[in-house]
Formats: C-alpha cells, sequence, structure tokens
C-alpha cells in the first residue's frame, strides 16, 4: 500500500471546515498540535489564535491569586515549557541490597519539635486534625533493555529515617500511596489499608486524592469517592519523620508487596506531575475540580510545582510530556 505523502495530509488537514479542524483539535496532543502549526501559515494562525486550545490542556495554577489573560503564542510557550519528573523502578535481577531509587521530600504530616523542623508541616492528624493531599501520576510500562524492572511502586512514602540513611534500616514505615506490580492503587493513611482502584493502564494520567477529618478518610479516584473509612490513624504516625515521593519502604506483610518476599526500598516506575498538600478537608466538589485540572479557591501549603526546585534526591529526571488534562501520556 502506498503511503500518503506528508504534503498531501498536510493540505487535506489545512482544507478541513473550521468545526471539523476544532474537533481534531480535541482529539490530539498538544505536541501533535505543536508539529501541526509548522505545517504551513493558515494552520499557524489558527492555533495560535486561541489561547484556549492551549491553556485547556494544561493545570490551572491554584497558587496565583489572580491568573494572567495569557496570549495564543504565550498560552503554547508555557505547555511547551510544562514538565513532570520521571522515576525509574528497580529491576528484579539487578537490584541490589540498599538500592532505594530516586524521590523527592515533601513536607511531613506530623507535628515535630521547632529544632527538629524544617520546611513547611502538617500536624500530625489527631481525632481533630483534618488535611488534604493530592496527586497526579502515570505508570510506565518497563524499558525494553530490562523487562524486568517492577511496575509500580510506593508513590508517597514515609518512615523513620531519610532517604539519604544509606546505612539505616526504616524501622517505622508506611506507604501512604502505591500502586503494586498487578496495577492495584492503595491509597491510606489508617491502619486498614485497601485497593481503592484496579487494572490501572500504562501511559496514562490518574488522579487520587485522600482526605482526612476527624477520624473519617475519604478517597477519591479520578474525581469520584471510591472508598470512606472511619478510623484513627496508623499507630506508627508518631515515629514517621520523613516523607517522600517516589519511593518508600514496604516489608513484613504489607499489602502490594512487588514479591512475597521482598523487604526493602520499593521504587516508582513512572511519571508524577503534582502533589498538593492542604491543611484542611476539602469538599467532594474540589476533589471533582482537582481532578478536572482546575482551580479551587483554598490554596495548597505545598505544591509539587511550585517547589520541586528546593531539592531532588537520586536519578529524578524533568521531562517534557503531555499534560494529565489530556489524559493519555505522549513523551516525546
Amino acid at each position: 500500500m502506498q503511503m500518503t505523502r506528508p504534503s498531501t495530509y498536510a493540505f487535506r488537514v489545512d482544507m478541513l471546515p473550521p468545526d471539523v479542524f476544532e474537533y481534531l483539535t480535541r482529539l490530539l496532543t498538544g505536541f501533535d498540535l505543536f508539529r501541526l502549526s509548522h505545517v504551513n501559515q493558515r494552520l499557524w494562525t489558527e492555533l495560535l489564535a486561541t489561547p484556549e486550545i492551549w491553556t485547556t490542556r494544561t493545570l490551572e495554577r491554584h497558587y496565583l491569586a489572580k491568573p494572567p489573560l495569557l496570549s495564543g503564542p504565550q498560552a503554547k510557550r508555557r505547555y511547551l515549557q510544562s514538565h513532570s519528573l520521571r522515576f525509574h523502578g528497580p529491576s528484579h535481577t539487578l537490584r541490589t541490597h540498599g538500592d532505594r531509587g530516586a524521590c523527592v521530600p515533601v513536607p511531613a504530616f506530623y507535628r515535630r519539635n521547632a529544632r527538629q523542623a524544617r520546611g513547611l508541616q502538617v500536624p500530625y492528624p489527631t481525632p481533630s486534625h483534618s488535611f488534604t493531599f493530592d496527586l497526579w501520576f502515570c505508570l510506565l510500562p518497563p524499558p525494553t533493555d530490562d523487562p524486568s524492572v517492577f511496575v509500580g511502586g510506593v508513590l508517597l512514602g514515609s518512615q523513620s529515617v531519610p532517604w539519604q540513611a544509606t546505612t539505616r534500616w526504616a524501622d517505622n514505615h508506611l506507604q501512604f500511596v502505591h500502586v503494586d506490580r498487578h496495577r492495584n492503587l492503595y491509597c491510606s493513611v489508617l491502619d486498614q489499608k485497601t485497593v481503592v482502584a484496579s487494572d490501572l493502564q500504562m501511559a496514562r494520567w490518574y488522579h487520587v486524592a485522600l482526605s482526612f477529618d476527624g477520624g473519617e478518610q475519604l478517597v477519591y479516584f479520578n474525581g469520584s469517592l471510591v472508598c470512606r473509612t472511619v478510623g484513627s490513624s496508623h499507630y506508627e504516625w508518631r515515629y514517621l519523620h520523613y516523607s517522600q515521593l517516589g519511593t518508600g519502604c514496604i516489608s513484613g506483610g504489607s499489602m502490594g508487596k512487588p514479591t512475597p518476599e521482598f523487604c526493602g526500598w520499593y521504587a516508582f516506575h513512572g511519571l508524577i506531575d503534582e502533589f498538593r498538600l492542604w491543611s484542611r478537608a476539602l469538599s467532594a466538589s474540589d476533589a471533582q475540580l482537582l481532578a478536572d485540572g482546575r482551580r479551587i479557591k483554598v490554596i495548597p501549603v505545598y505544591s509539587l510545582q511550585e517547589d520541586v526546585k528546593r531539592e531532588l534526591c537520586g536519578a529524578v529526571k524533568r521531562v517534557q510530556c503531555s499534560r494529565p488534562r489530556e489524559r493519555i501520556v505522549h513523551l516525546p
């Protein structure tokens, strides 16, 4: 079968009726549109004349009191300059003792005294305390040159020693958000640990949010409430002094271990775009807005996109890729 020449294909796209062309733009990723905008002058003009073509693809910036009105070129530039963080999981065959993966330290969820405190802190969750966190993430398949890399991993973990403590084992550790090798998602800060979503797909953006309010835990997946649990925070909370994205310890009889005998750091293999933390419980409508990539009125006390410049540990890479609101992940 003879392949259609690129020039002919470009001409046909250029000649599409406006309504068909508009529909087509909604089916393509921003990087597809970027390449399309360089085909000819008419497509360049069409794709820059409407900033919404680009702004509706990126997460709204909640930390700006009044988001600026962007022109077409500015909106396109913002899309192309956006990035996510890429983490590489450990290989089952090449894994060495003490392999911890890479991480981004984030504020701990507990109260520490003034001498120990560093950065933003969220008080230890007592029955009267409230907080919310949310996370945008994507699973990636194992690389072709090492298919033994574990699928999934710990997205948000916490333990009694810092990631940098290579000679000390974390006697106390929890996985607040993690995906097992069978692509089941776990999300909990309570003693109970259950699967909140199953059969996650590769190269697809997912949103998860957890709200804790006076002993009640609500977990939202892609904006829908999937788990409501009443209970106390995990008994190990008081010993958890460090938290991070991208890896965490798992051992013993914990659910979701990559292998039955596994004991160590279960590094995440995939992308993380955003992690935010609020010092109050958000509503179901707020969770839906966040899953749609929209702003809410409550400003978070921490945002990965805003604060990630502080510290990256290990082989964490900033990569350009399609945005969470586009749902499908495209790495150019």
